[in-house]
């Protein structure tokens, strides 16, 4: 008999976000049902977790395909033995728009015949000139009132049939002959993406990687990556959003969910 579901992300050197992903997700999974994918963390994040860890080794920082496949594999091998498998990135929480918890989602899911779910996807932005640094021991949508949509995050992440992701993970189809690329529809549920929660942090992390040895093929792919200048970076930062009138405030709903 199947289990319910399980969690794939995969990290690499992820001090700040690995803690608050697995502290979000294992709320509503047990270790067991959890699968971290390192690929070569050297920064101590990975060591004496409770929950799979799955060394993976690639001779490049950036080598996105790579991943991606390995992902793929991973969700078809663990679809033997779940009912449903999701996959995020480390900097990703899935949160019901109606305010209820995931688990409580992943419940109505499994007594549904749907075979995938899709998220609706907002980053939430730090807005420096009125906010003030995240401070990591507190809730995090407590510190933070905005967001913005971002339809490059609206992915199909929860499944329960083969999924084949394209690079980055944000289009995918599903070899039951349904293609989903970006559904037209509302799921219900937000990908909250947290890239751009922080400045200092997203500086601190960007520059961790500096030197770090990028594929050749990469192309643009994952290219916000691989900024390793502190004024690029600010550019890049403030420049993800050029329109404020495209801020929405986070939905009272969800902020107490992490």
């Amino acid at each position: 008999m199947k289990k319910d579901f399980a969690i794939i992300t995969c990290v690499r050197n992820e001090s700040y976000f690995l803690p608050i992903w697995l502290a979000y997700y294992s709320k509503y999974f047990t270790n067991e049902d959890i699968y971290v994918i390192d690929n070569n963390s050297t920064d101590g994040s990975t060591d004496n977790l409770s929950c799979n860890v799955i060394d993976f080794h690639t001779d490049y920082f950036t080598d996105t395909p790579l991943l991606t496949k390995k992902v793929n594999e991973l969700h078809t091998e663990l679809l033997e033995d779940y009912e449903f498998v999701i996959y995020t990135d480390i900097d990703e929480m899935i949160v019901p728009k109606d305010g209820s918890t995931l688990g409580e989602f992943l419940q109505r899911a499994l007594e549904s015949d749907r075979r995938f779910y899709t998220c609706t996807g907002y980053n939430i932005y730090h807005v420096v000139d009125e906010e003030p640094d995240l401070d990591l021991d507190k809730p995090i949508l407590r510190q933070r009132k905005y967001m913005f949509k971002d339809v490059g995050y609206d992915k199909t992440l929860i499944s329960r049939v083969q999924t084949n992701w394209g690079l980055g993970f944000h289009d995918a189809n599903n070899f039951d002959g349904i293609e989903t690329g970006k559904p037209n529809h509302d799921d219900g549920i937000y990908l909250i993406h947290l890239h751009y929660f922080d400045f200092k942090i997203h500086h601190s992390k960007k520059m961790s990687f500096a030197g770090s040895k990028i594929h050749p093929h990469q192309g643009h792919i994952s290219w916000q990556n691989k900024i390793f200048d502190e004024e690029e970076l600010t550019r890049h930062f403030y420049g993800r959003l050029t329109d404020k009138s495209l801020l929405e405030e986070i939905p009272e709903l969800i902020r107490d969910k992490f």
